[in-house]
C-alpha cells in the first residue's frame, strides 16, 4: 500500500467494542484513526513502525488480573515502543483510567525510556466518564479534554495544524494536475487508458522542464518531484493565511515568549535550511567539496588562512594561523549556474574555496568583504570535537578543473537553493564591481 502511509491518532484497547465507538467519531470528523487490540500479532514489523503521530488514546491496563500498577506500565510500555518510532515527534496522550497514581507512575517511566517519545501532555479520564446513561459514547467531552490539553501546549497545535495544511496542499497539486490529463472518453476503460497515457505525458513534459539536456531514466523522477515542489510552495503560501486565521488566539503567546538563546537549536535549524547532506553523489551546482588526497587541488589549510587572518604583525599571525589550522577544514564550492547543471552546458567545475571554521573560533576570522560567511550550521561529521561551524568562502580563491576530477566523486555536502542564490549574488557583486579612479585632497 506504497503512498498510504500516515497515522495521526491511535488507539490502544484490548476491547474492541470500548474503541469501536470513538473510532466512529474519529472517522466521521475525517481524522484517520490506528487501532491496536494489545496483540502482538498486531503490531507492526520494526523498519514498519509509526511516526508523526499525533495523539495516542491508551487503555493503562491490557493485563487485566488485578496485577499491580508496575506491571501494567511495563507491560503498555513496551507495546507501545512497538508502534511508534523513537523520532515519532511531539504527541499527546489520551489515558483510559481515573487512577491518577498510574498516569503519574506511566510518566515517570517513559521520561527514562530511550527507546519512546516523551508526550507533550497527558490527560486521563475514567471510560465510564465518557458515557451517557445509557451507555452511548460522549465525544464532546473526549474531544474538550484533547483541546484544553492542545490548548496549554500551542506549539503542538500550531505544527499540527501546519501539517494538516503541508497534506491538503499536495492534495489539491494532485487533484489540479489530475484534471489536465482528463478526457472525453465514450467508456470508464477508454478514459483511464487515455487519462494513463496523458497523464505521463505531462509528467515527462514536467521532467524535461526541471533536467533539461540531463533529463533520462534515472534523473525522470527526481526532476519530476523538482517539478512539483515550487507548485506545492504555492498551494501552502494559498493556505497561510487562513490557518493564521483560525489559530491567532495563539499569536500572543509566541510573542510573550523571549528568543531563543540556544545556539545549537539555531546552528540545527541553519543547517536544515541551508544545507543537504543527502542525494550528493552527482555533480551540482552547490556542491561542497572537502580537500583530500584525490582533491590535492583544493588550497591547504595553511594557504587559506593567509587570507582569513586578522592583524598585520606576522608573529601575532602565526600565532592565530597555528590555532585555527588544526580545528578549520579546506573547502571548495561549485558555482556554475544551475540552469547549466540542467542543460549540460557544464565544461569545467568551477569553484569558490574556504574553510569550515568552528563557531568558537570566528572571532579570529577577518571581517571583508572578499569573504563569504554562512552559518553557524550544525556538523557533527567533522572529527574533531565541534559541531558548530561557520562557513567562510574567499572571492580571490576561484578555481577551475576538468570535469573527470570532481564527476564521480561524492560530495560532502550541498548548499540548498537560497544559500546558494544569496552565494551566487555575493559573487556577482564582487566579480562585477566596476572600482573607479579618484584623486583625493
Amino acid at each position: 500500500m506504497n503512498g498510504l502511509a500516515g497515522t495521526r491518532v491511535i488507539i490502544v484497547d484490548d476491547d474492541e467494542s470500548e474503541a469501536l465507538p470513538i473510532i466512529k467519531e474519529f472517522s466521521r470528523r475525517g481524522i484517520p484513526v490506528t487501532y491496536f487490540d494489545g496483540s502482538t500479532r498486531g503490531l507492526p514489523s520494526k523498519g514498519q513502525r509509526l511516526s508523526g503521530v499525533r495523539l495516542a488514546i491508551l487503555d493503562m491496563d491490557l493485563i487485566g488480573g488485578g496485577v499491580s500498577d508496575k506491571s501494567k506500565v511495563s507491560t503498555l510500555l513496551v507495546y507501545l515502543s512497538g508502534i511508534l518510532k523513537p523520532d515519532n515527534g511531539p504527541y499527546g496522550i489520551l489515558a483510559w483510567t481515573k487512577h491518577t497514581d498510574l498516569v503519574e507512575l506511566f510518566e515517570d517511566t517513559v521520561f527514562i525510556e530511550p527507546d519512546i517519545p516523551n508526550p507533550i501532555f497527558t490527560v486521563s479520564i475514567a471510560k465510564d466518564a465518557c458515557k451517557d446513561t445509557k451507555g452511548k459514547l460522549n465525544f464532546k467531552l473526549i474531544s474538550s479534554k484533547i483541546g484544553k490539553a492542545l490548548a496549554g501546549f500551542s506549539p503542538l497545535l500550531v505544527l499540527q495544524e501546519w501539517e494538516e495544511k503541508c497534506f491538503l496542499a499536495a492534495t489539491q497539486v494532485t487533484n489540479e494536475l489530475a484534471t489536465l490529463a482528463a478526457s472525453d472518453a465514450p467508456s470508464l476503460d477508454e478514459w483511464r487508458n487515455l487519462w494513463k497515457t496523458q497523464f505521463l505525458q505531462l509528467m515527462q513534459t514536467m521532467a524535461a522542464a526541471e533536467a533539461g539536456k540531463q533529463l533520462d531514466s534515472n534523473s525522470c523522477l527526481r526532476a519530476f518531484y523538482g517539478a512539483l515542489n515550487p507548485l506545492h510552495s504555492d498551494r501552502m503560501e494559498s493556505n497561510i493565511p487562513g490557518l493564521c486565521i483560525s489559530l491567532s488566539n495563539h499569536s500572543a503567546k509566541i510573542m510573550a515568549s523571549t528568543p531563543s538563546s540556544d545556539s545549537r537549536a539555531k546552528a540545527k535549524l541553519n543547517t536544515m535550511l541551508h544545507l543537504a547532506t543527502d542525494n550528493v553523489n552527482s555533480f551540482y551546482a552547490g556542491n561542497i567539496y572537502m580537500r583530500s588526497r584525490q582533491r590535492m587541488w583544493i588550497p591547504s589549510v595553511h594557504k587559506l588562512l593567509d587570507d582569513f587572518v586578522n592583524g598585520t604583525e606576522k608573529k601575532k599571525r602565526a600565532e592565530v594561523k597555528a590555532i585555527l589550522a588544526p580545528v578549520s577544514k579546506p573547502v571548495v564550492v561549485e558555482v556554475n549556474a544551475t540552469c547549466d547543471h540542467s542543460q549540460n552546458n557544464i565544461r569545467r567545475a568551477r569553484f569558490i574555496a574556504g574553510l569550515f571554521v568552528p563557531s568558537t573560533e570566528g572571532a579570529r576570522i577577518k571581517k571583508a568583504e572578499y569573504i563569504y560567511k554562512l552559518g553557524p550550521v550544525f556538523l557533527e561529521s567533522l572529527s574533531n570535537g565541534a559541531v558548530d561551524y561557520y562557513i567562510y568562502l574567499n572571492d580571490r580563491y576561484l578555481l577551475t578543473v576538468e570535469l573527470d576530477q570532481v564527476t564521480n566523486v561524492k560530495a560532502f555536502a550541498r548548499l540548498r537553493g537560497q544559500a546558494f542564490a544569496d552565494l551566487q549574488a555575493w559573487f556577482a557583486h564582487r566579480a562585477a564591481r566596476p572600482g573607479m579612479l579618484m584623486l583625493t585632497e
